[in-house]
């Protein structure tokens, strides 16, 4: 998406606070954040040594992929971030944790998706909000928007923040908006990364 597709889209959407994660790359999240008229979060999603996707909010840096687990962790950390752990039950689209690795990253994350409109099992889903909810964890949603379109039907709603630390307060009363996008968004997204 192009940033000026993301800045209109948000507005028409009533958007106030966006998290851009790109994967692997911080540079178009930080060129949003210079001229959206909105908040802008910036992230990265990260794949590690072993697999799986950590998504960095709040980073000023981008984190390298392929490094394990523990060591993305601590330079998200390092930065002042906050540890998102995306779809962490979702077997279709990510290869998974191994099970004792994944048990310490719950215990770790700062905030743990329970909710992704890519999502394509509702299973993955009742084991995040499940796991969320026995560990204490500040739970989310995601729109995992790769296009416009996708921007706006999954939302959080919730109290002004400033800090990643108000952030985390914020979400302990935010309400989820919860849309599931479109099938025809897996392929296309699939086209235009052979496309690039």
């Amino acid at each position: 998406m192009s940033a000026e597709a993301v800045v209109s889209k948000c507005i028409d959407e009533g958007v106030d606070v966006l998290a851009v994660t790109d994967h692997h790359e911080i540079s178009g999240a930080q060129a949003l954040q210079r001229r959206a008229p909105f908040q802008v979060i910036v992230g990265e999603e990260i794949r590690a040594a072993e697999g799986g996707e950590i998504i960095g909010l709040f980073l000023k840096e981008k984190i390298s992929q392929g490094q394990h687990a523990r060591d993305v962790v601590r330079e998200i950390r390092a930065q002042g971030g906050l540890v998102y752990l995306p779809h962490p039950f979702d077997r279709i689209r990510t290869k998974q944790w191994p099970d004792a690795l994944r048990a310490a990253l719950l215990e770790t994350a700062d905030i743990m998706e329970v909710f992704n409109a890519r999502s394509m099992t509702r299973t993955s889903e009742r084991k995040a909000r499940e796991a969320a909810e026995r560990l204490g964890k500040v739970a989310c949603v995601g729109a995992d928007a790769h296009f416009p379109r996708e921007i706006g039907p999954t939302a959080v709603l919730l109290p002004p923040f400033s800090t990643p630390e108000s952030l985390l307060v914020s979400l302990r009363t935010a309400r989820f908006r919860c849309q599931r996008s479109p099938r025809w968004v897996f392929p296309a997204t699939k086209l235009v990364e052979l496309l690039r």
